[in-house]
Order: C-alpha cells, then sequence, then structure tokens
C-alpha cells in the first residue's frame, strides 16, 4: 500500500457552495507560505509520502501555485491538483 497525503493548500474561493464549511471556518494560525510548503513537501517526502492529493479549497487562488508546483516536480513525487476554476482561466 503508498503512503498518500492529502492538502489543502488555501481556503480562498471564489465560489459560495451552500456545502462547504472551510471558506468560513476560524483558523488558529495563517495560511502557510511558499517556504514552508516546500519544507512541508520535504518532510513528506522522507517520510515516505508517495502522493500527493492537493485540494483547495480553491488551489488556483493561490498565488504562488507554480513555485509550489514547481517544487512538487523538483521532488518528483507524483501528485494531483484538484480545482473547480472556471475554464475562463485557462488558456485553450
Amino acid at each position: 500500500m503508498k503512503n498518500l497525503s492529502t492538502i489543502y493548500l488555501t481556503r480562498k474561493c471564489p465560489y459560495k457552495c451552500g456545502y462547504c464549511r472551510i471558506r468560513e471556518s476560524a483558523l488558529k494560525n495563517r495560511e502557510l507560505t511558499t517556504y514552508e510548503w516546500e519544507e512541508t513537501f520535504n518532510i513528506l517526502k522522507s517520510l515516505g509520502v508517495e502522493f500527493h492529493l492537493i485540494l483547495g479549497n480553491e488551489t488556483m487562488e493561490r498565488e504562488d501555485l507554480p513555485e509550489i508546483v514547481k517544487e512538487l516536480n523538483y521532488q518528483g513525487v507524483p501528485y494531483a491538483l484538484y480545482t473547480t476554476s472556471p475554464k475562463n482561466n485557462f488558456a485553450l
């Protein structure tokens, strides 16, 4: 069995879905910085994590997402990045 991680990068989201309570939940601490995510991925890799499932709330709301993805690619640990972003956010 593989060691998997499930990661929530942010609480930010452009939607107001009735079923979602994440964006309105109170956090005791701030969200992690780019550097802190890089360190987190290093720790997870050293612990033997073989796959990351990266959720949001809405991952595309992170301005540093390209840097985070660059680090994931550098580490070589496979990942899936979930987004509910509208189609017009992507160049087709």
